[in-house]
Formats: C-alpha cells, structure tokens, sequence
C-alpha cells in the first residue's frame, strides 16, 4: 500500500501530472476556450480564467498535494505537451473515500480522456492506505460526465438532492461509487 499517489501517471496515451507554477498560462487559455462547455457544470467557470485566478488556483492545488488533502493533475497529450484538462482525487466525503473530479478542454472530448483518468485515478486510489471507497459525483443531467462512472462499472448508489452551484443543475445529484476490489482469502 501507498501513502499518496505518485507525482506523474502515464496512461493509454495520457499523462496525468500534478501542477507545476509554469501550467498557469496554458490554464489560462484551456479554461477560456473551454467556458462554454464547462460554465453549465463548473461553478469556478462563470467567470473568465485570469493569469492571478489561474495562479491562485496553481498554489492552492500544490500546497493539496504537498500536505496530501487533495491531489490535482493537469491532464496532458504527452507529444506536443498539450493540456486536455485536469482531474483530481479529493479527500472531501467521509474517511475512507476520495471523490475523482474532472473536465476536458472542449477540442478533446469524446475521447476517452475522462473515462481514462477517472480509471487510473480509480486504481491509484486503491492503492492508498485506508481507502476504501472511490466516488464520481455529478448532476444528473450532466449526461457526459455521467458516462464515465457508467463505462468504469461504477455503481449509481444514490441521487441526492443538493443546492445548484452552477447554472445547468438540477439541484439533483448522482452518486456513483466503486470499492475497494476484495482479494479472497486462500
């Protein structure tokens, strides 16, 4: 077992890296050009990406991950380096549990790209001390994002009423969750 997961993971074609001070720029015009897509689902997307918002956003994600409370990754093509979007395991439900968020640069969806760092982030979750239970938690009109827990073999355990954050939800919540695989006993 692990205390946290690695800095870099490679993937089916995919880099997930945690992020570095030199990823704000490229932030910057990922999130801009993809704020249409992402406005209805993202409550940080309602407003456009600033150098400072984006370099706030940078520090916040590597102090998550030194201190081990959130670990962020920017969600790269590997050749040229081209960042897709970005994905994180967040220690924000009960002991025992990480959530995975994501989102893909608007040219980059329909690729597999979430479904493919959901999955790594799924095992790299597993793999932590004391972790038992991995979630995906989106609106359920959130079509595209709930495909991907769907595809993973995830399990729908709820849909749960919560106050809209952003202007596309319902205020209705689904709650998809994979555990721990169980290793039987010889």
């Amino acid at each position: 077992m692990a205390a946290r997961p690695p800095e870099r993971i490679e993937v089916d074609g995919l880099v997930l890296r945690r992020h570095q001070p030199s990823d704000v720029a490229a932030l910057v015009i990922a999130v801009n050009e993809s704020a249409d897509h992402l406005r209805p689902w993202m409550p940080w997307a309602g407003q456009p990406a600033t150098v400072d918002s984006m370099s706030t956003f940078v520090k916040s994600a590597i102090a998550d991950f030194d201190s081990g409370r959130n670990w962020g990754y920017l969600l790269v093509a590997p050749t040229p380096e081209t960042v897709v979007g970005s994905s994180g395991l967040h220690g924000r439900r009960r002991a025992g549990t990480l959530e995975i968020g994501y989102w893909v640069h608007r040219q980059w969806t329909r690729r597999g790209i979430a479904s493919t760092a959901a999955a790594a982030l799924t095992d790299v979750a597993f793999t932590i001390d004391g972790i038992e239970r991995v979630e995906i938690h989106c609106d359920e009109t959130n079509i595209a994002s709930a495909g991907v827990p769907r595809r993973l073999g995830f399990e729908l355990e709820a849909v749960v009423p919560k106050a809209p954050e952003a202007p596309g939800e319902t205020g209705r919540e689904m709650v998809w969750v994979a555990t721990r695989p169980r290793t039987p006993k010889k």
